[in-house]
């Protein structure tokens, strides 16, 4: 891992749970599965909804949806 990452890393999991988000230091893995939580939770209907205004072809975000952010959290690479 470089230093870089690390410092990042170091940084949201400090942000984290200074604003209650998290109550235990953040390890990539603990990070891939709140991302996964809170896509899991997120209304992807509704968010396409309120992009629609700045979206010229919706047909665009045809292949938005919760398993498709899913799928991109677990081929992340977190450092």
């Amino acid at each position: 891992m470089c230093a870089g990452a690390s410092r990042w890393t170091s940084r949201i999991s400090t942000r984290a749970k200074q604003f209650g988000h998290i109550s235990v230091d953040l390890t990539a893995e603990g990070f891939r599965a709140l991302l996964k939580e809170k896509i899991a939770d997120t209304e992807i209907a509704k968010v396409k909804s309120e992009l629609s205004y700045f979206v010229e072809d919706m047909s665009k975000l045809d292949h938005w949806t919760t398993d498709y952010f899913l799928q991109f959290a677990d081929q992340m690479k977190i450092l």
